[in-house]
């Protein structure tokens, strides 16, 4: 027997209010999952969706700034590493460097 159809949110304003760790691991917000081009790799290999304190990239930046620490923290990575992603991410959005 069959239950209600689940349907999935369209917009920010249809998941905001949503179960946390959220559910939709195919949303391209959700951290667990990098998707580039037609490669999938897990963000966090040896751990579950469910087990994310944080779940989607809306909610962090719904609250704000956080430091280095606070990014590494959430990221499962050192805060020489993230310093290093933000630096190459600051020369592409500058148009110094090819993605």
């Amino acid at each position: 027997m069959r239950g209600l159809p689940i349907i999935r949110p369209r917009t920010r304003g249809d998941c905001y209010a949503g179960p946390r760790p959220c559910p939709w691991v195919s949303c391209r917000h959700h951290l667990y999952l990098d998707v580039r081009g037609s490669r999938v790799t897990e963000s966090f290999p040896g751990r579950e969706p469910w087990e994310l304190e944080e779940s989607c990239s809306l909610d962090l930046a719904d609250r704000g700034e956080r430091t280095l620490d606070g990014v590494a923290q959430v990221f499962g990575l050192s805060r020489e590493r993230v310093r290093q992603v933000e630096e190459r991410a600051l020369r592409v959005l500058a148009g110094r460097v090819e993605r």
